[in-house]
């Protein structure tokens, strides 16, 4: 039985793509999920093609992620027999070669750049989300152990630190974030109660204070997507 996948997609830099494919199988006979997906498959969107790597260094399901200054932030999630996991791993890719080889389908790709863990989350947390704003990576919301948090923390990578700021108004569970015009924008998820929910929730870092409107979306979203085009 399958307990779950995601689909995550990501730009960097404006012209590479990456995508990180997070599932589990749940084996019928111990209960026990087998390890979450390794495999990192980016897009060269001026080339169009795919191309495979670099692997995780252990599967993840679940996790928060997000781009920051050219790198990939991997925060959280599931990691091997559905353990929730406190790492951050963090990716700065190279950019691939692409070259045609006589009698093989498809492109032969180098696998560039190399995944390393940074300092470690205040907790374990899954179903969390993630967004980079201001040299700052901030990851909100998700579940701890079993129950739906509003917990917020701020990554700071020239000191390789966390800190934890105030609370979300609400505990949010597979939220959707992105920072535009200097603020970080949460929307969706469940609550608590595992309602879809409407809300919308904003974060200053300039105040270092939250607000929030009730019924913001005209539909629910759960553990969905966004991206942030021109600065909408």
């Amino acid at each position: 039985m399958r307990r779950g996948s995601a689909v995550r997609i990501t730009l960097v830099a404006g012209a590479l793509a990456a995508l990180t494919i997070s599932s589990a199988a749940m084996s019928p006979a111990s209960g026990a999920a087998e390890v979450g997906s390794q495999t990192g498959v980016f897009v060269d969107l001026n080339k169009g093609v795919w191309v495979h790597g670099p692997d995780l260094p252990s599967g993840r399901q679940d996790a928060a992620v997000a781009v920051m200054d050219g790198r990939i932030y991997l925060a959280g999630g599931f990691g091997p027999h559905s353990a929730q996991e406190s790492t951050l791993l963090v990716l700065e890719p190279a950019f691939p070669s692409v070259e045609a080889k006589p009698g093989v389908a498809g492109p032969i790709v180098s696998h560039p750049g190399e995944w390393r863990y940074a300092s470690t989350m205040p907790e374990p947390v899954d179903h969390a989300a993630a967004a980079g704003l201001g040299g700052y990576l901030y990851v909100a919301g998700g579940r701890i152990e079993d129950l739906v948090t509003n917990k917020f923390w701020r990554y700071d990578p020239i000191n390789d630190e966390w800190t934890e700021l105030p609370s979300m108004p609400y505990p949010r569970y597979g939220p959707i974030m992105q920072a535009v015009n200097g603020k970080l924008y949460l929307f969706g998820g469940q609550s608590s109660h595992g309602n879809d929910e409407l809300s919308l929730m904003i974060f200053d870092p300039k105040t270092n204070a939250w607000t929030s409107e009730d019924y913001a979306l005209g539909t629910e979203r759960f553990l969905a997507g966004s991206v942030v085009i021109d600065n909408k």
